[in-house]
């Protein structure tokens, strides 16, 4: 009897006399991830995603100034200067501009313009074989090189790098080039006094530049069907 009276009472001080709770919406622990860590993890996402594009269009531009350079370093004063004499004072626009330079590149696919201070307009070799599209080309050029397109194109396309991914940007830079494109059509048409050859000869650039990254005259893509119309009819 004593045995068992001992046993109850040790039975009674381990057992406790009232059951064990949890408060109902007391946390066990803490949340894994504080609130803020994942809009802070998305806001760094994006920098990183940013900054990528910016490396991408940064890589695009060092590879097109490469090609201009490229294209600077075989290229070599244009021989015959009497083939821009003919119709239209082409010769003369260009003795008027003496800090202008007329090359030839053997390498460069199509014509283009390139300079800050002492613009360079340079010829692709096959070119020479047909005197009256030099002239539509030369004129042309020069027609961006008097209303400083080469200055502008050099902004814009500095600007592209950072704003890559803005659609107003690309809204206002597409529109503003092929307004310069639309302007120079029609001075070069204007001094050369034939529309039909002249949408020949922007037909042809634009072929070749279907084939390779375009340097110029006959950009932007996808605008030669409104830029032949504009010549030939006047209005887009």
């Amino acid at each position: 009897t004593h045995d068992s009276s001992g046993a109850a009472a040790s039975l009674e001080t381990v057992t406790p006399s009232q059951p064990l709770s949890v408060p109902v919406g007391t946390p066990t622990s803490a949340p894994l991830v504080p609130p803020g860590r994942t809009r802070g993890g998305f806001a760094t996402g994006a920098v990183l995603v940013y900054l990528l594009g910016v490396a991408a269009w940064a890589t695009r531009a060092l590879v097109g100034f490469g090609r201009v350079r490229r294209a600077l370093a075989g290229a070599e004063p244009i021989a015959d200067t009497a083939i821009l004499d003919g119709p239209g004072s082409i010769a003369d626009s260009l003795r008027r501009l003496p800090h202008v330079r007329l090359l030839v590149s053997p390498t460069s696919p199509t014509p283009f313009c390139v300079g800050l201070r002492r613009p360079v307009i340079v010829l692709p070799q096959a070119l020479l074989n047909d005197p009256d599209r030099v002239r539509m080309v030369v004129a042309h050029e020069l027609a961006h090189i008097r209303a400083h397109d080469h200055l502008w194109t050099a902004v814009g396309s500095l600007i592209r790098v950072f704003l890559y991914c803005h659609p107003g940007f690309y809204v206002a830079w597409r529109s503003y080039r092929l307004a310069s494109e639309e302007a120079c059509d029609a001075a070069a048409v204007e001094a050369t006094g034939s529309r039909r050859a002249y949408v020949a000869c922007l037909a042809d650039m634009a072929r070749v530049n279907l084939r390779v990254h375009p340097l110029g005259f006959a950009e932007p893509r996808g605008s030669l069907a409104r830029r032949v119309h504009r010549v030939l009819h006047g209005k887009g």
